[in-house]
């Protein structure tokens, strides 16, 4: 209990951008409550506020230890997935794409699949965003077009379509590098398009 308590007080000094005094209180719980149930949710945290300062290296090590936690004990999940995905996209670590991949193969293998992950618009806001910029990286541009419209789906949503949360789990920041990569490739995508309708009007 006292190592949960440490950990949500870890929380509220992130959120209050009190970034170190936060990585301090979550590595006493490493040196001293290691094998508590939910120490993926530690790991997801201490990546977290790694990305606040602007410790990449770090985010990517621990947003790992906590994927690889909860591939092996998957009872207690967290979105460390996620801010995997985020974080590579938006930081464009195009090494860990195939990295990726396999965290997805993996979740699709648990029960319930990829969909008990991404119930939530922004779950699939997050997922499809990350999908469609690897694979336009690989050159699967029809792909990616798919994937960006899913995800900009996701992001206009205005419920969750859970009926006692239906405001819980929605996009509400897209101020943001991910978001307007996004914006920007559909926009290419209808321009490119508009000027070769306009080509073939002028033959």
């Amino acid at each position: 209990m006292k190592a949960q308590l440490i950990r949500i007080q870890a929380e509220h000094l992130e959120k209050s951008d009190l970034i170190d005094e936060a990585l301090t209180l979550l590595h006493v719980i490493l040196d001293e409550y290691s094998e508590i149930f939910d120490i993926s949710q530690v790991y997801h945290q201490l990546g977290q506020c790694y990305i606040k300062k602007d410790k990449i290296d770090d985010a990517i090590e621990t947003l790992k230890k906590s994927i690889a936690i909860e591939n092996e004990k998957p009872n207690y999940q967290t979105g460390s997935w996620l801010t995997f995905a985020v974080l590579i996209t938006e930081q464009k670590l195009t090494q860990y794409y195939d990295e990726f991949i396999t965290i997805v193969e993996q979740l699709s293998s648990k029960p319930g699949g990829i969909e008990a992950r991404t119930r939530f618009p922004l779950d699939q806001y997050y997922f499809y965003g990350t999908l469609s910029n690897i694979e336009k990286h690989k050159g699967n541009i029809e792909n990616s077009k798919k994937y960006v419209d899913l995800a900009l789906a996701a992001a206009e949503k205005t419920e969750s379509g859970f009926r006692y949360h239906p405001k819980l789990g929605l996009v509400q920041e897209k101020n943001t590098p991910f978001h307007n990569s996004l914006v920007s490739a559909k926009k290419k995508r209808l321009t490119r398009a508009g000027m070769q309708d306009l080509f073939r009007f002028a033959k």
